[in-house]
């Protein structure tokens, strides 16, 4: 019997690589023992197959829920070594296990690392086997947060996806803000991915939505980083409220001002933009 599995490269840390290796071979014997087991069994022998089967099941289960000195799991190294045949190999195997959500040391669960390695194709099989797509890592970032700072669209695509294997649906929180008080849209306007803020509206995101630290909304940020096709797209959507104001008193105009984008400015007062009630010379 040949496998069509390649071994897992070498790795410095041998508690990670012994993990790695570890269910990369338990998952080998069992498709080795499914392949020559005799389809007809006594059953005598039966009984005796399912309990060591069982036992076997549990064993490499156990292992799948097993961490490395960073905490990461057999699942998160596969993901970090961009072996998407084998995590889809685990996802398959154990369609119900934990690992799919256990964090590491820093929070981040394999769903973090599949967007942070940008795997869209990783990303699709984690959400189809029920992966918490509004996980938080130690700043407070969901994937879908870390994807609009990096400007990962088919990452995003597949976060929306709403399906899982599980035949539930499971829509994204597209309202949460990391520690630093940024929603995924001031995230990308602030990056200047027009892709990404057509992307996130299209797909139900408020775009009034305020930054937890600041109250400036998106169309604050894009006055401030002077985009002009960001903010003529946001004042496209009758529901912008253009002379929203910030926990300072500023208006996205106020911002544009200070930051001396005329060319914001003039197309902010051609829908009637004004000026908010404090001004602030440290914008």
């Amino acid at each position: 019997m040949i496998f069509q599995m390649t071994l897992p490269p070498c790795s410095e840390r041998s508690k990670t690589n012994c993990l790695y290796m570890e269910v990369w071979l338990l998952i080998c014997v069992f498709d080795l023992a499914r392949a020559t087991r005799p389809r007809v069994m006594a059953s005598s022998d039966g009984s005796r197959s399912k309990k060591t089967n069982a036992t076997s099941n549990l064993k490499r289960k156990r292992v799948l829920e097993d961490r490395d000195e960073d905490g990461d799991t057999p699942l998160h190294i596969a993901v970090i070594l961009f072996d998407s045949d084998f995590v889809e190999q685990i996802l398959k195997r154990y369609p119900f296990s934990n690992c799919i959500y256990m964090p590491n040391k820093l929070l981040q669960t394999p769903l973090h690392l599949a967007v942070i390695t940008d795997q869209p194709r990783v990303v699709r099989s984690l959400v189809s086997a029920g992966s918490d797509k509004d996980a938080r890592d130690k700043n407070g970032d969901t994937p879908l947060h870390i994807c609009c700072r990096k400007g990962y669209v088919d990452c995003i695509i597949a976060l929306l996806d709403n399906n899982n294997l599980y035949g539930t649906t499971e829509r994204i929180d597209l309202s949460l803000l990391n520690y630093d008080g940024h929603s995924c849209l001031h995230l990308a306007a602030s990056n200047h991915y027009m892709n990404i803020v057509m992307i996130l509206l299209k797909s139900g995101a408020d775009i009034n939505i305020k930054e937890g630290k600041n109250g400036r909304t998106i169309l604050h940020n894009a006055c401030e980083c002077g985009n002009t096709d960001i903010v003529r797209h946001l004042l496209s959507y009758r529901q912008c409220d253009i002379n929203a104001k910030a926990y300072d008193g500023l208006t996205p105009y106020d911002i544009a001002e200070a930051r001396r984008h005329k060319d914001v400015c003039l197309v902010l007062a051609a829908k009637g933009a004004t000026s908010g009630k404090y001004a602030n010379e440290d914008v």
